[in-house]
């Protein structure tokens, strides 16, 4: 997860940059929702990583987690779900088998 976190920034930061410093290059479709999903991790990231912090127990960190998922479901960083690890393992597979 932190892998894909840290990826998902650094292409955000290629993104900004080209932007900012290329006269009259703007920014595709794609480049949009890679920055706003990662400006969006970033500002999530950091109540989350409070809340994984604080001292509980395992069955309150699940409990508090599970409420927030289902008040806020968007509340979870994208790297951190699920559907985005399967993504990255799918296409690293699909980079070895290339190989």
């Amino acid at each position: 997860q932190n892998r894909l976190f840290l990826e998902d920034v650094r292409s955000a930061i290629v993104v900004v940059l080209k932007a900012l410093f290329l006269r009259g290059y703007r920014l595709e479709e794609q480049e949009w929702q890679i920055a706003f999903r990662t400006a969006k991790d970033l500002i999530v990231f950091i109540p989350y990583f409070i809340i994984l912090i604080i001292p509980m127990s395992p069955p309150g960190h699940v409990l508090v987690f599970s409420l927030i998922g289902k008040f806020f479901p968007n509340f979870v960083p994208s790297p951190f779900l699920i559907r985005r690890q399967n993504l990255s393992r799918i296409v690293g597979d699909l980079a070895v088998g290339l190989n």
